[in-house]
């Protein structure tokens, strides 16, 4: 099989009343399809796509059997299986020796890992580690920033083959004074950061929002940080602004949404007139169906193409007629009008 996943029942404690939602939401999400899924906490099985596979206990450390996997599996996801920092060596010693088309890792919901971070960073080929509910805190934070700056490439050289590219750290919310340094670190060096759910209030957030918007060479395309509440969007607002990376920006609460004011909501408005870049921004608001209007046609704008009205656009990747034609493909008539009303100076020619 291409995909495999590793589930064991956990026998450790109950979350806590704190961590009680992430867990409640993050159960409910499936990380994919076919035979790799897998939930943590569910009954013990090794998932191969076979209707006759092997039951997997604690007792019966899944790192003994990582060996035996197939060479070509390119997606191991390894959840609730009891791994701890003294078996992370081990197994990724296998991974390397072996699985050299693994391109992505999931440790999700192995509780009592605290640390080994060093060893995944440096692991080839994976491009992307899920260290989703893994009650990681804030030392772990910056550990994972320590063995990120030491083993991930930075700027043109994250597109490398042998490169991660793709982290999650939802649903950890005792990590969320070291979020920020997180953040900084990965924003040059990876193209996807999920850490939704990790209690990334206030002074955190704050910072957050103003790494985005001023650091060099930004390589993030894909920020996520559900869960949060925004009481004031001027970081925010600054970030979006300023940052010309990031594709697609998701702030939201699935479940428990807190609304960003009308005001607030017209100043990110504004701020997302001048940014060329995003594609998918996703906020929780109350009574603001005019300006999602308004924000969904400039966002549409960004993803027919409208970067290329930059007069210093160096990246030029999308002739004029590709992108008109990408506009008519949506059939949205004033999409269209305004690429041509504001591209006939650039490209009457």
């Amino acid at each position: 099989p291409k995909d495999l996943a590793l589930t064991a029942s956990s026998s450790s404690s109950s979350p806590s009343a704190n961590n009680h939602q992430y867990h409640q939401y993050f159960h409910g999400q499936r990380s994919g399809g076919g035979a790799s899924d897998a939930i943590g906490g569910c009954h013990p099985s090794f998932s191969s796509g076979s209707s006759s596979s092997p039951t997997v206990g604690k007792t019966e450390n899944v790192v003994k059997i990582v060996p035996y996997i197939s060479w070509n599996v390119k997606t191991l996801r390894l959840v609730d299986c009891g791994l701890r920092e003294c078996h992370i060596p081990d197994m990724c010693e296998v991974i390397r020796r072996k699985l050299h088309g693994l391109q992505e890792l999931s440790l999700r919901h192995n509780r009592d890992l605290d640390g080994g971070y060093n060893y995944l960073f440096a692991l080839p080929c994976i491009k992307s580690l899920d260290l989703s509910l893994c009650d990681l805190d804030a030392n772990d934070g910056y550990q994972i920033g320590r063995a990120m700056e030491r083993n991930c490439y930075e700027g043109d050289n994250i597109h490398a083959t042998r490169h991660l590219q793709r982290l999650s750290l939802a649903g950890n919310y005792r990590m969320s004074q070291s979020i920020p340094e997180v953040v900084r670190l990965a924003a040059s060096r990876l193209v996807e950061l999920n850490c939704s759910f990790c209690d990334v209030q206030s002074k955190y957030q704050r910072q957050v929002f103003n790494i985005l918007a001023t650091i060099q060479d930004c390589t993030i395309q894909s920020f996520l940080m559900q869960g949060t509440r925004i009481n004031d969007v001027t970081e925010l607002v600054n970030c979006i602004t300023n940052n010309t990376s990031i594709r697609r920006l998701v702030l939201d609460h699935p479940r428990e949404p807190y609304p960003v004011t009308l005001a607030g909501m017209k100043l990110v408005l504004e701020a997302v007139k001048l940014n060329f870049s995003i594609h998918t921004l996703r906020l929780d608001t109350y009574k603001c169906e005019m300006i999602w209007e308004d924000m969904e046609f400039w966002l549409q704008l960004n993803r027919c193409g409208r970067s290329v009205l930059l007069q210093d656009n160096k990246r030029r990747t999308m002739s004029w007629s590709t992108v008109l034609a990408q506009a008519a493909a949506n059939d949205d008539i004033n999409v269209m009008f305004w690429l041509l009303k504001h591209g006939s100076v650039m490209f009457t020619s």
